[in-house]
């Protein structure tokens, strides 16, 4: 590990401290599950770490962790789209939470609750970047990123947690990735692929990981997830990503 990496697993392994004596339970997601996998640690050039939740889980660690956060130095920054455990030291260094949320049972409604959360993402941007954009689509996304500046970021935030809940309490057997960026968003998946868990080596100890962790990468990466690849290396992207 480099020494970035070092905090990364610091935080990584004090979440999985935390989640084993309060009985939660969480999953590496992305890179950090790829790498887990493929590397039994962090990728070697990796820069970021993120794990993934269901909403009752994450809610019930948010609940618990401030009374742990002091001993280890931590702290959670829930005023982005996405909650990130920190280090207080040094609060650019974080391991994001991707929440897991239900998708309602009919397809329209799917489509209008994503179109919604794009909407609300679209607000929530700290500035309007027009090469992500189409060029039929820019002056009305410009307009609602305009609408956006009109609110506080707390409302925002607030308005995207009740939206991608709408689907919770419905036995659709689909989940998404309900504070991911859009690309992500789209993936609908079967409910049984993030239901069980288990540990596998990560560095010089074990994080937990999705039992059926193949099925989840191959969502993100392809089938030829295990081949190191330096760009478009995500499944579910339209343009280049970094490295994996």
């Amino acid at each position: 590990m480099n020494d970035l990496q070092k905090h990364y697993y610091e935080i990584l392994t004090g979440i999985h401290t935390i989640c084993q004596q309060e009985n939660l339970s969480y999953m590496l997601t992305g890179g950090t599950l790829l790498g887990a996998v493929r590397e039994n640690g962090f990728i070697p050039w990796d820069d970021d770490a993120d794990i993934m939740m269901h909403r009752n889980e994450y809610e019930a660690f948010e609940s618990v962790c401030a009374k742990y956060f002091d001993a280890y130095g931590f702290g959670l920054d829930i005023g982005t789209r996405i909650p990130r455990v920190v280090l207080k030291a040094h609060p650019e260094i974080h391991v994001e939470i991707i929440l897991i949320d239900v998708l309602p049972q009919i397809e329209l409604k799917r489509k209008i609750l994503r179109t919604k959360l794009k909407l609300l993402q679209t607000m929530m941007n700290a500035r309007f970047d027009f090469s992500q954009h189409r060029s039929l689509r820019k002056p009305i996304s410009y307009s609602i990123w305009i609408i956006g500046r009109l609110l506080g970021q707390p409302s925002k935030l607030g308005l995207y947690r009740k939206v991608s809940q709408e689907g919770n309490g419905e036995a659709s057997g689909l989940v998404f990735f309900s504070n991911e960026r859009y690309r992500f968003m789209t993936m609908e998946i079967p409910e049984e692929f993030l239901k069980e868990t288990v540990l596998i080596p990560f560095e010089d100890t074990t994080l937990m990981v999705p039992k059926a962790w193949d099925k989840i990468l191959k969502l993100y990466y392809g089938d030829s997830y295990m081949i190191p690849k330096r760009e478009n290396y995500y499944a579910a992207a339209s343009t280049p990503g970094k490295s994996n």
